[in-house]
């Protein structure tokens, strides 16, 4: 499952988000906020994380039993393939509740 969630405030870095008129949708205690800059520097829950060590959490620390939000602020100046690279991590861990956050 994809949603979209906006986000207004950003807490340790200025993120260009995609534009989005979807409303929030759902809402998860458990959630893991993993972010990508158009300089491709990665954040695990607003904290610095290499791609590498972000890509071995996802693999080794997520527990899919414990139904996780994860929630997605990518730059729109940030590459593709960095994207890419974590959704198909998120993809393989089989991961499916994947929020985009975006701005009104």
């Amino acid at each position: 499952m994809v949603s979209v969630r906006f986000s207004e405030s950003y807490t340790y870095s200025e993120f260009n988000l995609p534009k989005s008129e979807a409303q929030i949708v759902g809402d998860s205690k458990n959630e893991i906020k993993i972010s990508i800059s158009k300089l491709s520097e990665f954040f695990l829950n607003g904290r610095p994380i290499e791609k590498m060590d972000l890509i071995n959490y996802i693999a080794a620390e997520v527990k899919v039993e414990e139904s996780p939000t994860v929630i997605l602020e990518v730059d729109s100046e940030s590459k593709f393939g960095d994207f890419f690279e974590i959704t198909n991590a998120l993809k393989e861990k089989s991961i499916e509740n994947v929020q985009i956050a975006t701005r009104r």
